[in-house]
């Protein structure tokens, strides 16, 4: 391939990584083998910090992925956002705002590799890893539902591949306190 058609490759990748294009699925044949992108769930306290990775399973030649992954902005705050190694380039928007009401309440990430990334079997691909922080101050356990929603999922010549997304969950405990009785002793006076 010429200089001049990789460059061509590449800037349709990150093309179709950005979201220009709208992600669609169709079948190959008559196999049918599901691609799954998942939010892998967890559970922190109130206050303390947990990283979980949104991953891939059954994929081949993945070229570009453009994902969101909703939150509750009343339980959690994302501290930060990582790329999966297998990938060249990637974007992560950790103040994304998918309701349109200025307030943060989505990660959007997209990523490209110029070589294409698979995963075979029960070996999840990494994707992206999200930092997610617990707001300290709630008074009552919530759970977070991590909505994930696919825009972009290509393989190397941008064309567009089957896949499902797999919602996750983020429970948010609160610490147990406990509280002892107060107790006075009295002493003898002398």
């Amino acid at each position: 391939m010429t200089d001049s058609g990789q460059l061509k490759r590449v800037g349709v990748l990150i093309v179709v990584a950005l979201g220009v294009l709208p992600a669609l699925t169709f079948r190959h044949g008559d196999a049918e083998t599901t691609t799954l992108v998942r939010a892998v769930s967890g559970a922190l306290q109130a206050g303390q910090t947990i990283t979980l990775p949104v991953e891939v399973l059954n994929v081949q030649s993945l070229g570009a992925v453009n994902v969101i992954v909703g939150y509750d902005r009343t339980a959690l705050v994302v501290a930060g956002c990582r790329r999966g190694a297998a990938f060249d380039l990637g974007l992560c928007n950790l103040v994304y705002d998918s309701d349109g009401d200025g307030q943060p309440d989505a990660v959007r990430f997209n990523l490209v590799s110029l070589t294409g990334v698979s995963a075979v079997g029960e070996n999840p691909l990494n994707l992206a890893n999200i930092t997610w922080t617990a707001r300290p101050h709630l008074s009552l356990a919530v759970t977070s539902v991590l909505t994930v929603q696919v825009q972009t999922f290509t393989d190397l010549d941008a064309i567009p591949l089957e896949v499902a997304a797999l919602n996750g969950q983020l429970a948010v405990t609160i610490p147990h306190q406990c509280w002892l009785p107060l107790m006075l002793r009295q002493t003898a006076s002398p």
